[in-house]
This record gives C-alpha cells, structure tokens and sequence, in this order.
C-alpha cells in the first residue's frame, strides 16, 4: 500500500511521464486491484491513450461488475471517440453500481 501511495503522491511530483508506466508495472503485482485499473485508467486517459485506458476500465469492471466509475469512464470515452452505441450501453451499469466505495 505505501508503495501505491508514493506512486500516486509523490511520483506525479518527480517524474510525470514515468508514472503511468510505473502504476502499470505496480498493477502487475496487485491484479486484483480494481481501484489501481480506474486510476491507471485515468492516467492512461489523461495521456490520450484512450484504447490503452479503455482496457484498464474493462479490467476493473471484470473484477468488479458494479464498479460506476469504471462504467461512466467507458462511457465517456466511448463517446469521445464516437461510439455512441457503446457509450449509451456503458452509461446503462453507471446507475447500477457503486463508485468504489468499500469493498
């Protein structure tokens, strides 16, 4: 955990461009992290590698099927990119799930 929290605080602080890389290799030891695959998610979005973050979102909603965020993230993105169809289909879970709060 504190390993996590210097990626998320102290990182974007020191080296911006090596921290997506460095949460990825991070989410290589805690696969199961569904919160780390929305924030590497966003990360991913932020830099504009939309296909890359679409993954990550899909990551966290296999590990948890009513995570919202995850779910409005894709649906946001989706639209972004013109797949209104997919997007109005994500939106769908948003109000089904919950925004990663417990377990």
């Amino acid at each position: 955990m504190v390993i996590f929290i210097a990626a998320v605080v102290v990182m974007p602080l020191i080296i911006p461009p090596l921290v997506v890389e460095y949460v990825g290799w991070l989410l290589r030891a805690r696969p199961e992290d569904y919160e780390g695959w929305c924030y590497y998610g966003r990360l991913l979005a932020n830099r504009g590698r939309v296909r890359e973050a679409l993954d990550a979102f899909r990551e966290a909603i296999t590990l948890k099927p009513d995570y919202a965020e995850a779910w409005q993230r894709i649906g946001d993105l989706l639209a972004t990119i013109g797949d209104a169809e997919g997007a109005a289909e994500a939106y769908k879970n948003v109000g089904l799930g919950d925004f990663g709060v417990g377990p």
